[in-house]
């Protein structure tokens, strides 16, 4: 089951997520890593953007992020997964995803 959300409105879904999966492509296939996260609008930050990644987003600038559910849910969404697609832009070793799509998703019952 999904349920989309209003990139600009991400920062609603958030509580509670303290790291986030960004995924981006290369020639072996997917690569994901672990970062902590800032919000502002449709735009996820993280800090920690490596050569790799700059190399990456020069050739394929699409990303996505994939928020795990909330280990202690709080409400009818925390035991959804957060998916969510954009365009990636790095400067000043910051990684800057611009969102297109987010859902919200979870395992049929």
């Amino acid at each position: 089951m999904s349920v989309r959300v209003d990139p600009s409105r991400v920062d609603e879904r958030l509580l509670g997520r303290d790291f986030v999966y960004v995924l981006t492509v290369r020639d072996e296939g997917v690569h994901a890593v672990a970062h902590r996260y800032a919000v502002d609008g449709a735009v996820v930050s993280v800090a920690t953007a490596s050569r790799s990644v700059k190399d990456r987003m020069a050739v394929d600038n699409r990303v996505t992020l994939l928020w795990p559910p909330v280990a202690a849910p709080l409400d009818e969404y925390d035991d959804y997964s957060l998916v969510a697609d954009g365009t990636g832009d790095v400067s000043d070793g910051t990684l800057r995803i611009t969102l297109a799509s987010v859902l919200l998703h979870r395992p049929a019952s």
